[in-house]
C-alpha cells in the first residue's frame, strides 16, 4: 500500500468515525427501548469497519492509529452524585425547579397536545419490499416498499452503498398513499471479484437543508448527513 492508498485509508476512517458519531447520536435520541434493529445493526458494522481500517493503516505504515472511542450516548451515564454537605441553602430549590421543569419538557414529549401519547407505531417507518434481503440484482434494478410517519418537514431518500469502496449513492423519493418506488436504479460494475460486489440498499429521512446538500452531491458522499435517521436497510449482491 502507497502513501496515497494509506491517505484514502485516512479520510475512510474520518468518514467512518464521523458516520458512528451521527448513529450515536440517533440511539441517544430515540433511546435503547424505540431505537431501530437496522441502526444497532450499523453501529456494529461500522465499528468493525473502524478496526478493520485501523488496523490496515497501522500495518501499512508501521505507525498506531490513535483509537478513538465513541462517546457514551447520555441515557447510559451515571448521573452526578449530589451531597448536602457544605451545599449553599439556594442550591436545593434550584436542583428542585430544574426536575420539575425536566419532568415537565418530558411529559410534554411523551403527550402530544390533544393528550395523545406517543407510541412506537407512530415513529417514522418504511420497509423494502423489493428487491428482497440478500438477493442477487443486476446493472440496473427496480426498488419498491412502504413507508409511513415521516413528517412533512423532512425528506425522503433512497442510497445504495458501495461496502468495496466506501460510498454512498443517494436518490430523492416522493411516497404516494404510503407506498414508494424507483425503477432503473444502476449498481456497481460486472465481473467484480467475490466480496467486492456487496452493497447495503436503505431508506433514510434528512431536513431539508441536508437534503439540499444530497441533490448537489448526491453520487460523491462517503457518508450519510448528520440529520439522517435511518428508516430501513439491506444487502443485496451485484451478479
Amino acid at each position: 500500500m502507497n502513501q496515497k492508498d494509506i491517505s484514502h485509508q485516512r479520510e475512510l476512517l474520518e468518514a467512518s468515525r464521523r458516520r458512528l458519531q451521527v448513529l450515536e447520536r440517533q440511539r441517544a435520541q430515540l433511546g435503547p427501548t424505540h431505537t431501530p434493529p437496522n441502526v444497532l445493526t450499523e453501529i456494529e458494522d461500522t465499528e468493525a469497519e473502524i478496526k478493520t481500517l485501523e488496523n490496515a493503516i497501522t500495518n501499512a505504515s508501521g505507525q498506531t492509529v490513535a483509537v478513538i472511542e465513541p462517546a457514551r450516548p447520555p441515557y447510559t451515564q451515571n448521573p452526578p452524585i449530589i451531597r448536602s454537605e457544605g451545599m449553599p441553602k439556594w442550591i436545593l430549590p434550584v436542583i428542585i425547579l430544574e426536575s420539575l421543569v425536566i419532568l415537565g419538557l418530558v411529559a410534554y414529549i411523551w403527550w402530544r397536545p390533544g393528550g395523545t401519547p406517543f407510541t412506537p407505531s407512530s415513529y417514522p417507518q418504511a420497509t423494502i419490499r423489493s428487491p428482497s434481503n440478500g438477493t442477487e440484482v443486476g446493472e440496473t434494478f427496480n426498488a419498491a416498499g412502504t413507508v409511513q410517519n415521516v413528517p412533512e418537514e423532512r425528506e425522503l431518500w433512497l442510497y445504495h452503498y458501495d461496502m468495496a469502496a466506501h460510498h454512498y449513492y443517494f436518490d430523492q423519493l416522493l411516497a404516494s398513499n404510503g407506498a414508494w418506488h424507483f425503477d432503473n436504479i444502476v449498481i456497481g460494475e460486472t465481473g467484480v471479484p467475490e466480496g467486492r460486489n456487496k452493497y447495503r440498499l436503505g431508506l433514510i429521512s434528512v431536513n431539508k437543508d441536508d437534503g439540499d446538500l444530497l441533490r448537489q452531491q448526491h453520487d460523491t458522499v462517503q457518508y450519510l448527513p448528520n440529520s439522517a435517521l435511518t428508516l430501513t436497510e439491506i444487502f443485496i449482491i451485484r451478479k
